[in-house]
């Protein structure tokens, strides 16, 4: 469907007069794009979000009409891709997309939000550290393994060790070829031994270049470095 109607969650924080229900202009940060609350958001997201702003602006009502297509039109994207930046949006809960006579927000919206959730609650960003690590064939184990971040991690010092450590073993991933693959570590099982990537930059090391079926399972329970 071409036309959505959405909300700002925080619309009185970029509307400078509270005595006006629309203006012809916001307020808006100099820091958008190098804010912590931002810099997890696609590049995307974030151009797609000041266009919201801008349409939500013209408008006297706290859910206003958003074309789709106009959106794609601006920014050179298909109408899907418009779509999976404001759900991406969603799920960062700074607009919210009311549902008159569609269909509800899709599953992967509502589990985003709810891990972004724990995320906040943990005071660490843990989707930065998952985005560094190695692409795997099969299931990661995300959940379990934020719920043991949330263990690991008490401080930023330990946060950009584990995010370090994610790169160095992507690194390793990349110079073996294994990258995409099942023999990549799942991330919760990777999350227990974090620290012997710490210090190692993942090249030039030894691996078996034939795997067997006792090898996956060696590496998936992280008896495999």
């Amino acid at each position: 469907m071409d036309l959505l109607r959405l909300s700002i969650t925080k619309w009185n924080d970029f509307n400078y007069r509270e005595d006006r229900k629309n203006y012809s202009w916001f307020k808006f940060s100099n820091d958008y794009f190098t804010d912590d609350k931002t810099l997890g958001w696609s590049l995307y997201a974030r151009i797609v979000f000041i266009y919201l702003l801008c349409v939500r602006s013209k408008s006297d009502s706290d859910v206003f009409l958003v074309n789709v297509s106009k959106i794609s039109f601006c920014f050179q994207i298909t109408p899907e891709e418009s779509l999976k930046y404001i759900e991406e949006l969603e799920t960062h809960a700074v607009l919210r997309r009311h549902h008159a006579g569609m269909k509800p927000a899709s599953r992967h919206v509502e589990k985003r939000r709810k891990e972004k959730k724990r995320e906040d609650a943990a005071g660490f960003p843990f989707d930065e550290i998952f985005r560094e690590y190695p692409k795997r064939k099969g299931d990661h184990g995300k959940k379990r393994a934020f719920e043991r971040l949330k263990k690991t991690i008490t401080s930023e010092a330990d946060f950009e060790r584990v995010k370090r450590a994610a790169k160095n073993y992507r690194g390793y991933c990349v110079a073996e070829k294994i990258e995409g693959t099942a023999f990549v570590k799942q991330f919760a099982t990777w999350v227990g031994v974090w620290e012997e990537w710490e210090n190692q930059l993942g090249f030039g090391m030894k691996t078996p270049k034939t795997y067997t079926a006792d090898d996956l399972k060696a590496i998936n329970e992280g008896l495999v470095p």
